[in-house]
């Protein structure tokens, strides 16, 4: 989308390593089967709706790239289908109970659309999931 970055890329990316290497597969692949499973941005975009439901129409109205994936409205109009919401409960199988909910409390507050509603770096060293793994 060509959005402003700042160190809260870092913080999304952080995320994506996290639940890729606990998870041993990607959160999003961005493969898109008519281009003979190679990367496409629509297909990551139309996999990161999938997860986190659509951007905010504030997001979108920052970035260089919206109006070739969205309409003014906030639909995603690029041309590719977009799957069920299937949430991170749901994508997760390897733990349970309290483990699980505040696994997935970390990787919320790293995944969010919004760059500034992403948990800086500090307040992650201090979540509980990563004091009790650490």
């Amino acid at each position: 989308l060509e959005a402003p970055w700042t160190y809260s890329a870092d913080i999304w990316n952080v995320g994506c390593m996290i639940w890729d290497v606990f998870e041993n597969q990607p959160l999003f692949t961005g493969r898109d089967p008519e281009f003979h499973q190679s990367y496409r941005s629509r297909a990551h975009l139309a996999e990161m709706i999938g997860l986190l439901g659509p951007p905010p129409l504030n997001l979108l109205g920052q970035v260089k790239l919206s109006s070739k994936f969205f309409s003014e409205d906030g639909n995603f109009c690029a041309e590719y289908p977009l799957q069920d919401r299937v949430p991170l409960e749901e994508r997760e199988t390897s733990l349970e109970g309290q483990d699980k909910e505040c696994f997935l409390h970390l990787i919320r507050k790293m995944l969010q659309w919004e760059p500034e509603k992403r948990s800086s770096a500090k307040e992650l060293a201090e979540d509980e999931w990563i004091r009790r793994h650490t």
